[in-house]
């Protein structure tokens, strides 16, 4: 009877310390993952507390007014001018020119990047105090950086990552071969506490063709359910 309590305790004791070491990336109301491509719009809620991204919205993608690409592709323009222009603010400790920064609501923290977003791929970052431009803590990804949201109270900061391979089949390699290639993606979302420097990250899905992607945060009423 006491090794079984020990046993139990010690399970408890195990399993509060991995769920200590995950943030809490769901300080947002609805944080939802827009994911779009030439056929398609998808929309992903991650949702507590499995961590399991939900399929909430999708729609064949339609050309015109509206539509959700130009929509995704826009916004993603509209951001990266926003956070080039903060970046001018910026510069870390070891003088390397830093190409965008997204500030924390409190205006404490900024997660900044050291490549041009609009001539090169994403593929590292990093968390910076802004009062001493200390970095506190670095980011690498195995593929792309393509998006980041941070909570309202500044305490968590997700991230949008993919990666991606090329289409191998007759019709991939012809389009690889005309310049064109079709990229197979799969798309993650990482969590990252400042602060602790804790972080958790969580596959949302994949086998999606050359995709836009980004991250939203909605209110209650504004997230339609399938």
């Amino acid at each position: 009877m006491v090794r079984l309590a020990l046993t139990l305790y010690i399970m408890m004791v195990i399993i509060s310390a991995a769920l200590a070491d995950k943030p809490d990336m769901f300080e947002f109301e609805k944080m939802v993952i827009k994911i779009v491509n030439y056929s398609q719009s998808l929309e992903y809620l991650i949702t507590t507390p499995t961590l399991e991204p939900v399929l909430i919205a999708t729609q064949i993608r339609k050309a015109g007014p509206g539509d959700p690409l130009a929509e995704v592709v826009k916004n993603l323009v509209l951001s990266r001018d926003s956070r080039r222009e903060s970046a001018a603010r910026f510069r870390d400790k070891s003088g390397k020119p830093i190409k965008w920064a997204n500030l924390s609501p409190d205006n404490n923290y900024a997660l900044v990047g050291f490549q041009d977003p609009s001539f090169e791929n994403m593929y590292s970052a990093a968390l910076m105090r802004v009062s001493d431009r200390h970095v506190l803590y670095e980011i690498k990804v195995p593929g792309s950086i393509l998006d980041s949201l941070w909570s309202h109270d500044s305490k968590v900061i997700a991230i949008l990552e993919s990666t991606e391979y090329m289409k191998k089949t007759p019709w991939g390699l012809l389009a690889a071969l005309s310049g064109h290639p079709i990229k197979i993606q799969t798309f993650f979302v990482r969590a990252v506490d400042p602060i602790s420097q804790r972080e958790t990250r969580i596959k949302i899905v994949d086998g999606i063709e050359n995709a836009s992607a980004l991250l939203e945060e909605r209110n209650e009423g504004d997230v339609s359910e399938n």
